[in-house]
């Protein structure tokens, strides 16, 4: 099993190369109004476990309908968010700052 910083530089090759995709999992993780759900990727899951952890994870089925969990691992929304800003960068596109979150959003959301 690779380690979460494998892992993690796996997901940003094969899901922030695109805007689209980077921005499409910004506003999901950033949404306050979801508070747990999925958002698939090309070949990865994000799972939004509540408002500030996330679980990402490849979820491949074989030819007997059987699934298969690949590659998963926990972070909080504030560090995915980070690393995909990475990613965004190397990649040579922007995120809107409207988007991102600041790194206090997190004690206060914890209060609710």
């Amino acid at each position: 099993m690779q380690n979460e910083k494998n892992i993690l530089e796996d997901f940003l090759e094969s899901e922030t190369n695109d805007d689209d995709l980077a921005l499409g999992i910004i506003k999901f993780i950033n949404c306050g109004n979801i508070r747990n759900g999925e958002y698939e990727c090309n070949m990865y899951i994000v799972k939004k476990i509540d408002y500030d952890n996330i679980m990402l994870y490849v979820d491949l089925t074989d030819n007997t309908g059987y699934h298969h969990i690949y590659n998963n691992f926990q972070i909080s929304r504030f560090d995915l968010q980070e690393a995909i800003l990475r990613g965004a960068k190397k990649w040579g596109y922007k995120i809107p700052q409207d988007l991102l979150f600041d790194e206090r959003d997190i004690t206060s959301s914890r209060k609710r």
